[in-house]
């Protein structure tokens, strides 16, 4: 059990993570 509740948190920060990546891929296009 906990080993599960880890690893959703686990998922969570890395798709928090994920978006940051993706907003600043966008900006970075942007200026280009």
């Amino acid at each position: 059990m906990i080993i599960q509740e880890d690893f959703k948190k686990v998922k969570k920060y890395f798709g928090k993570a994920t978006i940051k990546i993706v907003q600043n891929n966008k900006k970075n296009k942007k200026r280009m």
